[in-house]
């Protein structure tokens, strides 16, 4: 559940959505982390979450959370260490060049508009015309088939 969770929030952060992110790590995976006490998910999901504080530009929440995580790193294989260090950098780099715009819905209205003129069959993108160049009855079939035009599609006319 944790890695799926934490594959969302990722997602969201993906998708510049990082309050979304943020969300569903205080709403989902921080409380059930804390109600369960699963101390293998403990370093990786509140590291996971200070990086997401920092998308959202809480620069020193983020660098609390990994302050009162600083206890645990003895105690972390290899590739833990390396994870822990490697948020601590993401972190650092936020604050030095900033998080990228957050993504914003468009209004509501904005989307019911589009909606009704997709339910009353109106085409919210206007349509052109596209007219395409005259072939000759002596030029190649545009089909890619290099007969002449005469010789192939420009019996149907």
């Amino acid at each position: 559940m944790f890695r799926v969770g934490q594959d969302l929030a990722d997602e969201f952060v993906g998708r510049n959505d990082f309050l979304g992110a943020k969300q569903v790590m205080e709403t989902i995976l921080l409380p059930q982390l804390q109600q369960w006490k699963l101390a293998d998910f403990l370093i990786s999901v509140r590291s996971h979450y200070a990086v997401i504080l920092a998308y959202c530009g809480e620069f020193d929440k983020a660098e609390r959370q990994m302050q009162q995580l600083a206890p645990y790193a003895g105690g972390l294989m290899p590739m833990q260490k390396k994870e822990l260090s490697d948020q601590q950098n993401i972190i650092k780099e936020l604050r030095r060049f900033g998080p990228p715009p957050q993504w914003k819905a468009p209004p509501v209205d904005v989307v019911r508009r589009f909606a009704d003129k997709l339910m009353l069959g109106d085409s919210p993108m206007p349509h052109r015309e596209i007219k395409l160049p005259k072939v000759g009855r002596n030029d190649r079939c545009p089909c890619g088939s290099m007969k002449k035009y005469k010789h192939c599609h420009g019996k149907l006319d």
